[in-house]
Protein backbone atom coordinates (compact mmCIF):
# COMPACT_ATOMS: atom_id res chain seq x y z
CA UNK A 1 0.00 0.00 0.00
CA UNK A 2 1.60 3.31 -1.11
CA UNK A 3 0.02 5.63 1.76
CA UNK A 4 2.64 8.95 -0.12
CA UNK A 5 5.35 9.99 -2.01
CA UNK A 6 7.25 12.84 -3.33
CA UNK A 7 8.86 14.21 -5.97
CA UNK A 8 11.50 17.43 -5.67
CA UNK A 9 11.49 20.41 -7.59
CA UNK A 10 13.88 22.97 -6.20
CA UNK A 11 13.75 26.13 -7.86
CA UNK A 12 11.11 25.34 -10.42
CA UNK A 13 8.51 28.22 -8.53
CA UNK A 14 5.68 26.68 -10.64
CA UNK A 15 2.65 25.22 -9.14
CA UNK A 16 2.84 21.03 -8.44
CA UNK A 17 1.54 19.27 -11.46
CA UNK A 18 0.71 15.62 -11.74
CA UNK A 19 2.21 12.41 -10.87
CA UNK A 20 1.72 8.73 -12.27
CA UNK A 21 3.21 5.38 -11.41
CA UNK A 22 4.37 3.14 -14.58
CA UNK A 23 4.45 -0.80 -13.40
CA UNK A 24 6.58 -3.00 -15.69
CA UNK A 25 4.18 -4.10 -17.62
CA UNK A 26 2.51 -1.19 -18.84
CA UNK A 27 -0.30 -0.42 -15.82
CA UNK A 28 -0.55 2.70 -14.96
CA UNK A 29 -1.66 3.94 -11.67
CA UNK A 30 -3.00 7.75 -11.22
CA UNK A 31 -2.27 10.82 -12.33
CA UNK A 32 -2.35 12.03 -9.05
CA UNK A 33 -2.63 16.31 -8.75
CA UNK A 34 0.30 17.04 -6.13
CA UNK A 35 0.27 19.21 -3.49
CA UNK A 36 3.09 21.73 -2.73
CA UNK A 37 5.54 22.03 0.42
CA UNK A 38 7.80 24.70 1.39
CA UNK A 39 11.76 23.25 0.71
CA UNK A 40 14.98 24.38 1.11
CA UNK A 41 16.05 27.90 1.67
CA UNK A 42 11.73 28.68 1.81
CA UNK A 43 11.57 27.87 -1.66
CA UNK A 44 7.56 27.16 -2.24
CA UNK A 45 6.23 24.12 -4.05
CA UNK A 46 9.73 22.21 -3.74
CA UNK A 47 8.40 19.27 -2.67
CA UNK A 48 5.17 17.72 -4.68
CA UNK A 49 3.27 15.48 -2.22
CA UNK A 50 1.10 12.63 -3.12
CA UNK A 51 -0.96 10.82 -0.53
CA UNK A 52 -2.87 8.14 -2.80
CA UNK A 53 -3.18 5.42 -0.08
CA UNK A 54 -3.72 2.66 -3.05
CA UNK A 55 -2.67 -0.83 -3.23
CA UNK A 56 -0.32 -1.64 -6.29
CA UNK A 57 0.77 -4.63 -6.97
CA UNK A 58 4.91 -5.82 -6.54
CA UNK A 59 7.25 -4.60 -9.20
CA UNK A 60 9.33 -2.24 -10.44
CA UNK A 61 7.85 1.30 -11.35
CA UNK A 62 8.12 4.15 -13.46
CA UNK A 63 7.45 7.77 -11.90
CA UNK A 64 5.88 9.78 -14.23
CA UNK A 65 6.27 13.35 -13.20
CA UNK A 66 4.32 16.50 -15.48
CA UNK A 67 7.37 18.05 -15.28
CA UNK A 68 10.56 16.34 -15.74
CA UNK A 69 12.55 19.86 -16.60
CA UNK A 70 12.54 21.28 -13.06
CA UNK A 71 12.64 17.46 -11.15
CA UNK A 72 15.76 18.19 -9.01
CA UNK A 73 18.83 15.55 -9.84
CA UNK A 74 21.63 14.48 -7.56
CA UNK A 75 25.24 12.98 -8.59
CA UNK A 76 23.90 9.72 -6.61
CA UNK A 77 20.58 9.63 -8.92
CA UNK A 78 22.61 9.53 -11.85
CA UNK A 79 20.38 11.72 -13.45
CA UNK A 80 17.12 10.18 -12.40
CA UNK A 81 14.72 12.81 -10.13
CA UNK A 82 14.32 12.59 -6.67
CA UNK A 83 11.59 10.91 -5.11
CA UNK A 84 10.63 9.08 -1.92
CA UNK A 85 8.02 6.48 -1.34
CA UNK A 86 6.09 6.09 1.97
CA UNK A 87 4.22 2.66 2.48
CA UNK A 88 3.93 -0.58 3.79
CA UNK A 89 2.61 -4.28 3.26
CA UNK A 90 -1.13 -5.09 3.33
Amino acid sequence: VVTQFMTYHYGAQKPPGIISLQHDDGTVYGPWQAAGAVGQGGVRSAYWWVQPNVELKAGHYLVIDSDPATWSVEDSTQGAGDFILWGHAN
